[in-house]
């Protein structure tokens, strides 16, 4: 293989490890906030619309079978 190649391969490498390690860190900073706001009321109100979202669409659905 010509050092070039080498060289190139190796960087590519590099750079792909350093990708992921920024992923990582941006994937954890995203839990640590998302455990900040877990105690707050907007995420708490979310949290109950949501259920509320699916438990119309679960009984839409059973609605629709009958």
């Amino acid at each position: 293989m010509d050092s070039e190649k080498v060289t190139a391969l190796v960087q590519a490498q590099l750079d792909t490890f350093r990708n992921g390690v920024k992923l990582t860190a941006l994937m954890q900073a995203t839990l640590e906030q998302m455990d900040t706001m877990k105690h707050t009321n907007m995420y708490r109100q979310k949290i109950k619309y949501q259920i509320n979202a699916c438990l119309l669409y679960t009984s839409d659905a059973a609605d629709e079978r009958s």
